[in-house]
């Protein structure tokens, strides 16, 4: 089971200290039940991406543990000239406002 709480405070703590997302979103598969795509998109992962990634995963392991990384099929990453990240920015409502 996803804990949103922990993921938004994944996006807090790294946005503090690497700078802000572009976009950072879970989608839940229709097609899989219980399965996750963290799908994200900042300036910082475009250069050095293989590093830039491995470290996020490194704090999103640290915040979230290990067994909920697991529950993830995937992190996308998505770069800022991506047309998927433009469809993604203009039909999903941004909401980062607590639940």
């Amino acid at each position: 089971m996803i804990h949103i709480e922990k993921f938004r405070r994944v996006m807090e703590d790294i946005s503090a200290e690497r700078g802000e997302f572009v976009f950072f979103g879970l989608f839940l598969r229709e097609e899989a039940p219980d399965t996750w795509d963290l799908v994200i998109s900042a300036p910082w992962l475009e250069t050095g991406k293989v590093k830039a990634l491995g470290e996020f995963v490194e704090k999103v392991t640290a915040i979230v543990g290990k067994q909920e990384l697991l529950t993830l099929s995937r992190i996308v990453t998505l770069n800022h000239d991506d047309p998927n990240l433009e469809a993604v920015l203009k039909t999903v409502q941004v909401d980062n406002d607590p639940l």
